[in-house]
């Protein structure tokens, strides 16, 4: 990613954030854990691409995205308030690259 890239990602992804925040009220509390949802994303998303030469690092900011990848899909797919099979399918991947990463 280019520097600019990340910068647009990163106001997209706060203002995203502050929409969350400030306007859950009156469109519901669902709009709040969405909002999060695809902040934590795009956060992680640049957080992996800018991390990928460091070892620890790289493990950490992949294993991020994933768990976020899963909210955002238990948000818009899947029941939130449910622990179902994407959970399982979430958590066995990121066992997978946990041993996988070098």
């Amino acid at each position: 990613m280019s520097k600019l890239w990340v910068k647009i990602t990163l106001i997209v992804a706060i203002a995203i954030s502050v929409a969350g925040y400030n306007l859950w009220v009156f469109i519901g509390e669902s709009f709040f854990d969405k909002c999060n949802a695809v902040f934590l994303v795009l956060l992680f998303t640049v957080l992996k691409d800018n991390y990928k030469k460091e070892k620890h690092l790289d493990k950490i900011s992949e294993i991020g995205f994933w768990f976020s990848i899963n909210n955002l899909a238990d948000e818009f797919i899947f029941d939130p308030n449910t622990f179902g099979i994407n959970e399982y399918i979430f958590a066995a991947w990121v066992v997978y690259l946990v041993f996988k990463i070098k």
